[in-house]
């Protein structure tokens, strides 16, 4: 049976967990959010004007990688007076990610 009718059949929960472990792999799967999750991971906060200055990238491309990662639990936003800063919230996949990241010769 080919892997996607085997989804199909499955329940809707599995369903959905299937998608959800699908997502979290397509948001790790794009260098500008690798790049966003490397530099949190190293300060914990960062704003969004600061990491579009850093990452060459216009203020909506930083938005849009930063809603993906945030559908994914991999950060949080927050307010800080007018300013939307992100801060990093560790996960299983995070740590994975930046265990690629920091040890470049295991990839």
């Amino acid at each position: 049976m080919h892997t996607a009718q085997a989804v199909r059949r499955g329940s809707q929960v599995e369903r959905e967990r299937f998608h959800r472990l699908a997502r979290l792999f397509f948001s790790g799967a794009d260098p500008a959010r690798l790049k966003i999750i490397e530099i949190l991971a190293d300060r914990g906060e960062a704003c969004v004007s600061e990491l579009a200055e850093e990452l060459g990238m216009s203020i909506a491309a930083v938005s849009h990688h930063l809603k993906i990662l945030r559908e994914c639990r991999c950060l949080k936003t927050v307010k800080s007076g007018r300013m939307l800063c992100c801060r990093f919230e560790p996960n299983a996949f995070t740590r994975f990610v930046l265990g690629l990241i920091k040890h470049p010769g295991k990839v």
